[in-house]
């Protein structure tokens, strides 16, 4: 009787809590990314930033030169193949890929960054020696898949600035000029 009793309440538990649904930070109750806080952005980039991984980023977000409220920096694009394993004639045939990009956002009436950080995307791949050229291919894919990755975890991390964080950072008094970021062109 008593194990039927704690078995019925072990079950009651783990249904109340498989029922239990929650919503990342950032996103609405459609999964998808909320709108962002600010109505206008310019995007700076250095010239190590990965072009295609640019390019995505500027067709989720519109971006406009002129009275931009905020400021979406980034910088050098890192991307890192670490060897993980290796065959008995010395070729490799498994490998750690690793993406970041890192960013900042910065409001423009204050100078200050509201977000920083790097968005980060990691894959393990293994290869095989003897078909080198469709390796080369799967790369790429994999590359393609991360630089989305990395622009989907920056939109996320610029949909969670609240309308209340935004406001209160952009409306901070501006950094002197002696004290004001540069920007990289």
């Amino acid at each position: 009787m008593q194990q039927t009793l704690r078995a019925g309440i072990v079950i009651g538990l783990f249904l109340t809590l498989a029922a239990c649904g929650f919503h990342l930070r950032g996103l609405d109750q459609n999964g998808q990314i909320r709108p962002l806080a600010f109505s206008t952005l310019k995007i700076e980039a250095t010239e190590a930033v990965d072009g295609r991984l640019l390019q995505q980023i500027k067709q989720q977000l519109v971006a406009s030169e002129a009275q931009a409220q905020a400021v979406l920096k980034l910088s050098a694009t890192q991307f890192q193949r670490i060897t993980t394993a290796k065959d008995g004639d010395g070729d490799v045939t498994a490998e750690l890929l690793k993406l970041q990009q890192p960013f900042a956002l910065i409001a423009v009436a204050s100078g200050k960054a509201v977000v920083q950080g790097a968005a980060v995307s990691y894959r393990d791949r293994s290869i095989d020696p003897d078909a080198l050229l469709a390796a080369e291919r799967e790369l790429a894919s994999q590359k393609t898949l991360m630089r989305q990755e990395v622009v989907q975890q920056i939109l996320q991390r610029l949909s969670e600035i609240t309308p209340q964080k935004w406001q209160k950072m952009s409306e901070s008094p501006a950094l002197p000029a002696s004290q004001s970021t540069t920007t990289a062109q």
